[in-house]
């Protein structure tokens, strides 16, 4: 998607990820039919360490995707 400016991204999104696939791949599934979702920025926050989660988020494509990783010790 190139640079991250201004221009780019009109839209940013922030998702606080729970331990719950299944809703988390109906939002993004959801989000994948979104006009203008190109110019979105799409920030996942999640403090748990879940293989099916992280690949679920790795695969986006269809915009933009930064991801915030909180672990509590």
């Amino acid at each position: 998607f190139g640079e991250l400016n201004e221009k780019s991204v009109s839209v940013v999104i922030v998702v606080q990820v729970h331990n719950r696939y299944e809703y988390l791949s109906f939002l993004i599934e959801s989000l994948r039919n979104v006009q203008g979702i190109n110019q979105t920025l799409v920030v996942f926050s999640h403090d748990i360490n879940s293989p099916e989660i992280n690949a679920l988020i790795q695969n986006i494509t269809f915009c933009r995707v930064s991801r915030i990783m909180a672990y509590l010790f």
